[in-house]
């Protein structure tokens, strides 16, 4: 019964703030330009920020290897999502494949996993989470950068080794694995940053619902969409996680993520890169909606199959 408080909790914040975005749009507090002005303040300053305040963390070898596992199972999690995605809406146009294949590959991993994982399994869970969530700022910032421009041009080089996340990202790592600690007045503007991190994507993601008026009923594919993030991708990780290793912790803090609703940043991507901003809306809306059931329920079965 927790976990489905946990969920219905996170679910009940996420919509208020929304809520909140959508009132400063109609009492006119909030213009387009602004919205738009924001969201690259989000992308471009506060998710560097997180990334870092991330692994901002004391190095602890004892878990190296755990942490690994994590990794790779975060990596097999997203290269799986993909794939499937690619083959799933490959007769879609392109801005709507672009948006249903982001909204299938990334997760709100952090916002929804974080504490459900805690609750579920305390703070060493939380610890091993830390891989996915790297690995799902890197696949969102070539992937679906990738994905969502208008370009068909991959990424240059030099706009990868400029992109402030992924330069975050690279800092991070260099931060952790060397056991390095930020000087007190650094780590603490990073946390407040990083702080701001759910309630701004969800205050901006409510202003665009209110500047473009989605549909209560999406189309197909957007069901088809949510079947895959929050059902099947997840099943088909399960048999993979537990067949790697027997650790709950492990277990729970890749399996939640991998399970959790589409992620905030498709609709922030779909404002950056003037994609479709309905759609990645739509997505987003029911997928979280949704998680009331599906990540409960999933959270539940890997709580079934450890005990057997």
């Amino acid at each position: 019964m927790s976990n489905v408080i946990i969920v219905v909790t996170q679910v009940v914040i996420m919509f208020g703030l929304i809520g909140t975005g959508f009132l400063a749009v109609k009492v006119r507090w909030l213009k387009r330009e602004g919205v738009r002005d924001l969201n690259n303040i989000l992308l471009y300053v506060i998710l560097p920020a997180v990334i870092l305040n991330l692994l901002n963390t004391p190095y602890l070898p004892e878990h190296t290897t755990n942490l690994l596992i994590a990794l790779a199972l975060a990596v097999v999690c997203h290269l799986l999502a993909i794939i499937v995605s690619k083959f799933a809406f490959r007769r879609q146009a392109a801005d709507r494949q672009a948006v249903l294949r982001s909204a299938t590959v990334l997760s709100n991993s952090a916002f929804m996993a974080i504490p459900l994982v805690n609750a579920q399994a305390g703070k060493t869970a939380t610890l091993y989470l830390i891989p996915y969530l790297v690995v799902f700022y890197v696949v969102t910032w070539t992937f679906g950068v990738r994905i969502m421009e208008k370009s068909k041009t991959k990424p240059s080089l030099g706009e990868l080794l400029t992109n402030p996340t992924l330069i975050a990202v690279a800092v991070g790592l260099v931060i952790y694995a060397a056991d390095l600690t930020l000087p007190g007045p650094v780590s603490d503007m990073i946390r407040l940053l990083s702080d701001t991190n759910a309630p701004f994507a969800m205050i901006l993601i409510g202003a665009q619902i209110a500047l473009m008026k989605p549909r209560i009923f999406p189309p197909k594919a957007v069901w088809l969409q949510i079947l895959l993030r929050n059902i099947l991708i997840p099943l088909a990780m399960l048999p993979i996680i537990m067949t790697v290793t027997d650790q709950p912790a492990l277990i729970y803090a890749t399996l939640i993520p991998a399970a959790a609703p589409t992620a905030a940043t498709v609709v922030l991507f779909a404002t950056r890169f003037d994609g479709d901003i309905r759609l990645a809306a739509e997505t987003m809306a029911h997928s979280t909606l949704l998680s009331v059931i599906s990540l409960t329920g999933m959270t539940f079965l890997a709580d079934w199959l450890i005990r057997l």
